[in-house]
């Protein structure tokens, strides 16, 4: 469910906004989060070591991103194989 509003959103930015990158950031413990946005299609591109504090602990953050021609050239890849195999 998570998965299916990230897409919904990422879509919106591309298709609504016209963005033509997005980009999140996670917590780097956050292991669900970090593997949804690979899920989604994000690509990890960055990591902030001890960027954010948490009580008394340094914690790492996660950058994901995806651009709008990739994110665009993946569609058509899953229409194109939904085509040949459906």
């Amino acid at each position: 469910m998570v998965s299916e509003a990230a897409t919904s959103l990422i879509e919106y930015g591309f298709n609504v906004l016209g963005l033509s990158k997005i980009h999140a950031r996670a917590d780097g413990q956050n292991i669900g989060v970090v593997k949804m946005f690979s899920k989604v299609g994000m690509t990890q591109e960055g990591l902030l070591k001890g960027q954010r504090l948490r009580g008394d602990e340094r914690i790492d953050e996660v950058i994901f991103g995806v651009l709008r021609a990739d994110w665009v050239a993946k569609a058509k890849a899953a229409t194109e194989d939904l085509t040949l195999n459906g």
